[in-house]
């Protein structure tokens, strides 16, 4: 039983560190380069992968084959502000409008909405540097307060570490408690799987606003690509914390099928967390 135990526990603790080290370069590079509009349309498709795909990964838009011939061109693996802004003289319609325009006036250019290109460029952007200003000078404190305890996000990325260090700890304390024949860690254990299971509702819940305040409160909006997948992880690994929480709340015998569904929990977190990290963009 204790070999079973060590050699399913070696995979697990190579794929864990998965979700910690997804950190996508596109998007902050995306934001340097242009200065993106903060809390704007080209943020907010920065944020779900959608500034360069059709409903999320793999399909791509207009501008997302753009950047991909650019990167074909260059080749170069890696996006590069310099690579970006050899596109910003593209023609992203029959009046003129481009890749610099649309970025310019926060039209995300992979839509196909574009209006008329503006007649002065340099004053258009003057103009919305003064409009920004002006608006954090009246928002004040209060905005800020706002803003700062009910952001796009929901408070998903900040709740959902709580299931994730929970789970984990608990894991490791359960088993080697009841291996050892320790019944303080045993206990410790329930009470962090039941934290992680008690932890996860609310990570479950704000994860469905940060996707319904992320296209401007439009529900109707199906779920497709990276964020389908975020989903119905998520969805499992949520059944699969409460599960086993209540299992262990029973204090039945450690039987090798609940090793084998808690470890699988553990993997079901990590991919989960690999899929929320990529699909936020967040460092």
């Amino acid at each position: 039983m204790k070999k079973l135990f060590y050699l399913l526990l070696l995979p697990i603790l190579t794929l864990l560190p998965l979700q910690a080290m997804a950190k996508p370069s596109f998007p902050p590079i995306v934001r340097m380069a242009y200065q993106v509009k903060s809390n704007g349309k080209i943020d907010a498709e920065l944020n779900n992968c959608l500034l360069c795909h059709l409903g999320g990964p793999p399909t791509l838009n207009p501008y997302g084959k753009l950047v991909r011939g650019a990167l074909q061109t260059a080749g170069a693996s890696k996006i590069t502000p310099a690579i970006l802004h050899s596109l910003d003289n593209i023609k992203l319609d029959s009046a003129g409008f481009t890749v610099a325009d649309a970025f310019a006036e926060d039209v995300p250019p992979g839509d196909g909405h574009f209006p008329p290109p503006p007649a002065h460029p340099a004053q258009t952007a003057s103009n919305a540097s003064a409009g920004a200003a002006a608006a954090t000078q009246n928002g004040g404190i209060a905005a800020a307060i706002l803003k700062l305890l009910f952001p796009k996000h929901a408070q998903h990325p900040v709740l959902v570490h709580f299931p994730i260090a929970l789970f984990i700890f608990g894991l490791f304390l359960d088993l080697f408690g009841v291996y050892g024949k320790h019944d303080n860690l045993i206990q410790a254990g329930y009470y962090c799987l039941l934290g992680a299971a008690v932890t996860a509702v609310p990570s479950y819940i704000t994860g469905l606003l940060a996707y319904h305040y992320a296209f401007g409160g439009k529900t109707i909006i199906p779920l497709s690509g990276m964020a389908l997948y975020h989903f119905l992880f998520a969805t499992t690994t949520t059944i699969f914390m409460i599960a086993l929480a209540v299992r262990r709340r029973k204090n039945a015998d450690v039987t090798s099928g609940y090793i084998a569904a808690a470890l699988l929990t553990a993997l079901l977190l990590a991919v989960t967390g690999h899929l929320g990290g990529n699909l936020s963009g967040v460092n």
